[in-house]
């Protein structure tokens, strides 16, 4: 075969001997054209390209038009162009191969094999342009061809598969211009056709599942279906699987991974989809690629994202390194790097906050400053920067006391001010920050230029603030704090009468968020006590408590409401108290207590309360109550931020319109005839009837004063304690023993006694029928043994125990529930069973010789009582899913109160501490939906203890998180308790279960006689063995015991019935 230079001579050599109008002529320019454009696909050489682009004009012109070969030449003419384009970028060429395209297709007839070919020609020429010039109707002509290019390839036909895919492509593009969603549709399923066609090893395979998965992602993004997200990860997943190590798409593919399972953690908040991200995102960082940077900074977001989470330092201190990486690889030229800067400057300042090392904030200070000194004065986000400049600034003034850092803060406040035109609703924020920081100054300083300063930019605030604006009642709390800060210092009664203004003007104001409304009524209340005005004081506590149910809303998780309570501490048994000085009755005084406290619990109780009646009588608004309940009541899936900012994902939002739809519907169901007070605060004679079994009592302390409200079948009343004061009792729980006889008889003589009198419960029952009495104390009194107050001795009847037998409760509420799903017939069944947990020796905890012999009793106990005893492994694995099928749950072994967080108080089991059961556990299960169980016998140090005097409300704890999942009875401890007095309790308090029938009765009875029998061994030990040694039998704590060296502890006070 010839060479392609002597080929071209040949032919060129019979063009000239080929007359003009020859019908040859045309023939051989075509084939000298053929063989010069093959010879430039071989040199790149453009002149080539020229000529053969020459010769094929001239043998188009000398064609007839209805030539055989015109289609074809056309065709051809269209690529030489279209190659002249890609050589010189010049879109005259572009235009023209897309009109030759266009000719081509034309001539083409419709039985024609090439049809198909020539039409995707056109569509692909059509595409370059819509690339070239972004004309939307080159797109949609690009478009338009494809589907006839696909419409004429047949279905079996090898390039189909391509065809479909560029189909696919192009729409996707067309919905990314329009954002009609119905062209992303399209996309997707002609994307999806394309890779059904196309073989696993097809070069191409990895291609189209990485675009099909990037369809889902986008139809996503616009549409927040969370059901895009499994095949949009999947398709990502094949396709690198599909990509060779080496391919140049590998890294692009893995951050696109990465950026899926982190929208899939934003919808889930399942921790491994995070970690999933950050690994995908650490894999896809390649040294010295372009985007390098881009992928660094996502990972520093995630390893944020990962640290708010969980709280690991290490996270932050990833998340500061991946910034800094980014930092230390850009110029300073790169419009990027302010924005990086304070990226970086920010994670900065977050390790201060966690770690308050000063380096951290001098070097958050150090790199905000950079990025405020490279932002344009235009730029929307310089005037945020100026502020948060101010604020770390600020911080840094508090922590070394520095008053020229303070000044720099004030300064820098007051530029950010001034970026800002009059009516910009941010300018109100930053005048409102400027004025709490001269607020600030003005504590340190005492200089009333700062004070009278703080109020001047609180009053713009104000002003500026709209008169429907959710933050104005925060603006207003500030300003009277202000006012009353003057008053303080002058004793000028307007600035104390202005301050009262402002904070009733907060509590008042109907559009603020509730949370500022609320924290508005703290200093309100002593100033109204203060001034003698009891009414005015008792509307403001009354219009907040009112308020109550909104503070911490249903669709914050337990851990939001938990963060918020501790603000509140003491403020519904204030406003209790308030109201007895008003005038009130014992009634509306219960009320408030029941609004304000047990907040989390309260919810998580009404959530959990029995539906079978509404679900019989109204199954319609049954089944709907059941679904939003399952909306709210589940385990944390997602974050709000608090005080009314956006959700971080739409099953957040979720959760929100369902906590909206709940609160129109309780009013609906409340309106049906049985069911007026649905979830909602008791009634007078609803709390007459919680007293049906015996007289609830609550004990409210308040700074005011404190009461004991008696709650019988017939009547509701209080009980003036004068001798009982709050400070008394915190002196006493922090630095008492509360189990010691001082202690016992000071609560008989200040509490007990003059209760049980006015109950008319002075004497020991001759008949052993013991009256039963409901405890629900409120404040520092949550963690004294009220069952035990006494003077015990060996013939004195001057005692709790000695009188009734005692159970405790939270609140009226809880109790009614309680009640509300008793069963008439408590039998154990065939199936009943009794889950029975001894760890005697859990990790890194002192050995517990009796917990085994405790278990085995109450085996050979439960077996008479005809409830099957199971003792699984000692793993919480092996443990929670037995939880919801017992009817009794035994637990013998270590218990830890976490002081911090009662969330994280736990039941140690022989995973040890890194996967105990701990609180957040229980609250998130729902036993008692399904399944009725009886007891909880928590036989372990501290399961009713609380250690955060700042959630005294809640009461949160092991015994009250047993009851939230679904236990009617929970016995547990107020503190330590001794290994071998754990058997002796167990054994008559079962005994008594089997003696009794295993009535709701019994439980609480058992244990009444237990701590009798014990207290009556110690009495006569005490008698017999005067200056006796101390007990060494070991206490079941998972930490050692300070308290275990009081001499004067007695063993048989701290065991404690919580049931109805």
């Amino acid at each position: 075969m010839a060479d392609p230079d002597t080929a071209i001579e040949r032919l060129q050599e019979a063009v000239h001997q080929t007359p003009i109008r020859h019908p040859e002529r045309a023939e051989r320019l075509s084939e000298q054209g053929t063989e010069l454009y093959h010879r430039y696909e071989q040199t790149q050489n453009t002149s080539d390209l020229e000529a053969a682009l020459d010769r094929f004009l001239e043998s188009m012109d000398l064609m007839v038009p209805d030539h055989q070969d015109l289609a074809e030449r056309t065709q051809h003419f269209g690529n030489y162009h279209l190659d002249k384009y890609s050589q010189t970028g010049d879109p005259t060429h572009l235009a023209i191969a897309t009109t030759f395209y266009g000719e081509s297709a034309k001539q083409t007839l419709p039985e024609n094999t090439e049809r198909a070919d020539r039409v995707q020609n056109l569509a692909v020429s059509y595409q370059w342009r819509y690339d070239v010039n972004g004309s939307v109707a080159d797109l949609e002509n690009a478009c338009q061809f494809y589907e006839q290019s696909v419409e004429y390839t047949p279905v079996n036909h090898p390039a189909r598969a391509c065809r479909l895919y560029q189909l696919g492509c192009a729409y996707r593009t067309k919905f990314q211009e329009t954002r009609n969603i119905t062209y992303l549709g399209a996309a997707i399923r002609h994307t999806q056709d394309s890779v059904l066609l196309t073989e696993n090893d097809d070069p191409e395979y990895g291609s189209r599942l990485w675009e099909l998965g990037a369809g889902l992602y986008e139809r996503y993004l616009e549409e927040h279906n969370p059901s895009d997200l499994g095949p949009a990860i999947q398709s990502f997943k094949n396709a690198i699987n599909h990509t060779s190590s080496d391919d140049p798409e590998r890294m692009r593919r893995l951050h696109y991974l990465g950026d899926l399972y982190r929208a899939k953690y934003d919808e889930t908040f399942i921790k491994t989809d995070l970690d999933t991200a950050i690994e995908y995102t650490q894999q896809s960082v390649l040294q010295d690629h372009p985007e390098q940077n881009n992928r660094l900074r996502d990972l520093g977001y995630l390893f944020n994202e990962r640290y708010s989470e969980t709280d690991d330092f290490s996270d932050l201190e990833k998340a500061t390194l991946s910034y800094q990486q980014v930092v230390d690889q850009m110029l300073p030229d790169d419009p990027e790097w302010p924005h990086r800067l304070y990226d970086l400057g920010d994670s900065y300042r977050a390790k201060y906050q966690a770690a308050k090392k000063l380096a951290d904030l001098n070097l958050a200070i150090q790199n905000i400053q950079f990025s405020v000194d490279h932002t344009p004065l235009d730029d929307p986000t310089y005037r945020g920067r100026v502020s948060m400049l101010g604020t770390v600034y600020e911080i840094r003034s508090r922590h070394t006391q520095s008053s020229s850092d303070l000044k720099v803060a004030l300064r820098l406040h007051e530029e950010a001010i001034d970026q800002l035109s009059a009516g910009d609703a941010a300018r109100a924020v930053e005048l409102h920050v400027l004025g709490s920081r001269y607020h600030d100054k003005y504590i340190v300083s005492k200089s009333p230029e700062d004070l009278a300063t703080a109020i001047r930019f609180l009053e713009r605030s104000i002003d500026e603030t709209a008169s429907d604006a959710h933050g104005r009642a925060f603006i207003l709390q500030h300003l009277g704090d202000a006012y009353h800060d003057r008053h303080l210092r002058t004793g000028g009664q307007k600035d104390l009468e202005t301050a009262i203004c402002h904070y009733q003007s907060a509590i008042d104001h109907p559009s603020s968020y509730v949370f500022n409304r609320v924290m508005a009524v703290l200093p309100l209340l002593p100033l109204y006590a203060n001034a003698g005005s009891r009414k005015d004081a008792y509307k403001a506590a009354k219009t907040v408590m009112q308020l109550m149910p909104s503070f911490a809303p249903r669709f914050f998780e337990h851990g939001e409401k938990l963060s918020l309570l501790p603000r509140i501490t003491g403020l519904a048994s204030d406003s209790a108290a308030i109201a007895l000085n008003a005038g009130a009755d014992a009634f509306s005084a219960v009320q408030l207590l029941e609004l304000g406290r047990a907040i989390v619990s309260g919810s998580l109780s009404d959530m959990r309360a029995d539906t079978a009646d509404l679900l019989s009588c109204h199954p319609d608004l049954g089944q709907e109550y059941i679904r939003l309940l399952n909306e709210l009541d589940s385990p944390r899936d997602s974050y709000v931020k608090l005080h009314g900012k956006s959700a971080k994902s739409s099953r957040a939002i979720a959760r929100m319109n369902a906590s909206k739809e709940m609160d129109r519907l309780l009013p609906k169901i409340a309106g049906l005839s049985g069911f007026r007070n649905f979830l909602l605060t008791p009634q007078k004679e609803d709390m007459q009837a919680a007293a049906k079994h015996g007289p609830i009592i609550i004990l409210n302390v308040s700074q005011y004063r404190c009461d004991a409200i008696l709650i019988e079948q017939h009547d509701i009343r209080y009980l003036a304690l004068p001798n009982l004061s709050s400070e008394d009792i915190k002196e006493k729980a922090r630095g008492s023993d509360l189990s010691s006889p001082e202690t016992l008889e000071w609560m008989w003589h200040t509490i007990a006694k003059p209760v049980l009198n006015a109950l008319g419960l002075t004497q020991t029952p001759s008949d052993n029928r013991w009256p039963h009495v409901w405890w629900i104390p409120t404040s520092y009194l949550s963690k004294f043994p009220l069952h035990a107050a006494g003077i015990h001795s060996d013939t004195s009847c001057e005692s709790v125990l000695d009188r009734v037998m005692s159970s405790y409760g939270v609140s009226i509420k809880a109790i009614l529930h309680g009640r509300a799903a008793l069963r008439p017939d408590l039998r154990p069944s065939e199936t009943s069973q009794a889950l029975l947990v001894a760890i005697p020796n859990a990790p890194g905890s002192r050995p517990l010789p009796f917990a085994l012999e405790e278990v085995e009793i109450v085996h050979k106990l439960c077996e008479k009582i005809g409830l099957k005893p199971i003792q699984p492994g000692q793993r919480k694995a092996d443990i929670i899913p037995h939880l919801s099928k017992c009817k009794i749950f035994h637990f013998a072994g270590h218990g830890f109160t976490d002081s911090y967080n009662a969330g994280k108080s736990y039941l140690l089991l022989n995973d040890g501490q890194t996967k105990p059961l701990n609180v957040t556990n229980l609250l998130e299960m729902n036993i008692g939906r399904e399944h009725l169980p009886l007891l909880a016998y928590l036989s372990a140090c501290g399961t009713g203890q609380i250690h955060n005097d700042k959630l005294l409300d809640e009461s949160i704890h092991l015994i009250r998180s047993f009851q939230l999942a679904g236990f009617r009875h929970v016995i547990g401890t107020l503190w330590e308790v001794n290994d071998e007095v754990c058997v002796d309790v167990a054994r008559i308090t079962y005994q008594c279960l089997l003696d009794e029938n295993l009535t709701d009765e019994s439980v609480c009875l058992g244990l009444h006689n237990a701590i009798r029998k014990l207290r009556d061994e110690w009495l006569f030990a005490k008698a017999a063995e005067r200056g006796r040694t101390r007990d060494h039998r070991l206490p079941r704590d998972a930490l050692v015991c300070e308290e275990d060296d009081n001499e004067g502890s007695l063993s048989w006070v701290p065991y404690v019935h919580f049931g109805v």
